[in-house]
């Protein structure tokens, strides 16, 4: 295997849950974040120079992820031109996944909570410190010890 081989096949299984959460973060659907990842990897494949010249190659695949997120985005929102309401009743509407499904099935109640607020309702740090009735900062605190939680229970899952 090239060195350009195994060094992408290291960052994917490093990074692929971090990028998924960012691709999740840019375009709100997980199918399309999962698509922008994929992209994501195979450009770095196709550009072998650049990724291996690179000092920080997560910082290099990060900003090639968010280039193509905001594309994608880009020709996403260029493309609609149909409201939905001349559509109609015509085609069913799929309801949008729910964040909790791809998380894993250990969390507590009020910590799915807590990522629905952030990332279906979109709710700011702000928003939701004032909603929890506490203050920003231990909001702050609390969502970064649930994603802690979740990166290692995610990692722990795929060692498995």
């Amino acid at each position: 295997m090239h060195e350009r081989d195994e060094l992408v096949k290291k960052l994917f299984l490093e990074e692929y849950n971090q990028m998924l959460r960012k691709a999740y973060r840019l375009t709100g659907d997980i199918c399309f974040a999962q698509d922008i990842v994929q992209e994501t990897f195979v450009f770095a494949l196709a550009h072998p120079r650049e990724l291996l010249s690179h000092p920080k190659p997560v910082a290099w695949l990060s900003t090639i992820l968010y280039n193509i997120a905001m594309n994608e985005r880009r020709r996403w929102d260029n493309s609609r031109n149909v409201s939905l309401d001349q559509i109609g009743d015509v085609f069913p509407v799929e309801p949008p996944i729910d964040i909790v499904e791809i998380m894993p099935d250990s969390l507590r109640d009020d910590e799915k909570q807590l990522l629905r607020m952030r990332f279906e309702e979109k709710l700011s740090y702000r928003e939701i410190s004032e909603k929890l009735g506490i203050s920003e900062g231990a909001y702050r605190t609390k969502f970064s010890r649930l994603m802690k939680k979740i990166r290692r229970q995610l990692a722990s899952s795929e060692k498995k």
